[in-house]
């Protein structure tokens, strides 16, 4: 199948907000990339802004990509919020992922392709190699991935981030109310729970060398990355089997 023929059967949803750091607008610049690389391999994308400057959002726009503001929502909420906006969209298939991970759009489409092809309800890509990220970042997520096979017998690289999942499961993430990163893993496992059928898919991705340079050496980024792992392993035991 060629590409043009998948993406017109996915809708990308992510979130975005961005301050005036350093970090923040070479983030922006990333996400800008993100939405321009959808618009060239055909697919559409919605995306929930909690309260970035007005002048981003004006960019965002430019590229094509849906934008709605609400500056009250959390992470959560905002995911929610954009996986409903999908679903009016009547799209198979709905690709969630982080709006910086602006070259893995070009492997976006073999995620899509088990899905269409029935072979499975969600797919989980797995990265070839964490060697591109920062150093801290690699053994928080290869401790949260070792918890989550703990906890669900099941390998797949949970901490990349990206889900591909039939537009029919929206449910499980709408329905799990919270505000943090968990919305991404605690209705995974209660799929997984329910029998839904989940693929894992290698694919090609490189952590940006400018943006690892900010964050490896980042106090602020350390402290991120803790607290992403407690809020994820306290809701990975918290939902398990």
């Amino acid at each position: 199948m060629k590409i043009g023929e998948i993406s017109k059967n996915v809708i990308i949803v992510t979130t975005t907000y961005y301050r005036n750091s350093k970090s923040d607008k070479l983030r922006a610049k990333f996400a800008n990339k993100m939405f321009l690389n959808a618009r060239k391999f055909g697919y559409a994308v919605i995306c929930y802004d909690s309260g970035s400057d007005k002048k981003i959002i004006s960019r965002f726009r430019k590229t094509g990509a849906k934008i709605y503001i609400d500056k009250n929502i959390s992470r959560g909420e905002g995911i929610r919020k954009a996986i409903k906006k999908a679903l009016q969209t009547k799209k198979y298939i709905i690709a969630w992922l982080e709006p910086e991970k602006f070259s893995y759009i070009k492997e976006l489409h073999l995620t899509a392709v088990p899905i269409l092809k029935k072979e499975c309800d969600v797919v989980i890509p797995h990265r070839k190699s964490m060697k591109s990220y920062p150093v801290m970042q690699q053994h928080t997520e290869a401790f949260i991935n070792m918890f989550w096979e703990h906890i669900t017998g099941t390998h797949f690289d949970v901490t990349f981030g990206p889900r591909t999942f039939i537009a029919s499961a929206a449910d499980y993430f709408l329905n799990y109310k919270c505000k943090e990163w968990d919305i991404l893993y605690a209705p995974v496992i209660h799929m997984l729970k329910n029998g839904l059928k989940i693929k894992s898919i290698p694919v090609n991705f490189s952590y940006p060398p400018e943006q690892k340079k900010i964050e490896e050496n980042s106090t602020e980024f350390y402290m991120k990355r803790f607290h992403q792992m407690e809020v994820i392993v306290k809701a990975l035991a918290k939902n398990s089997f």
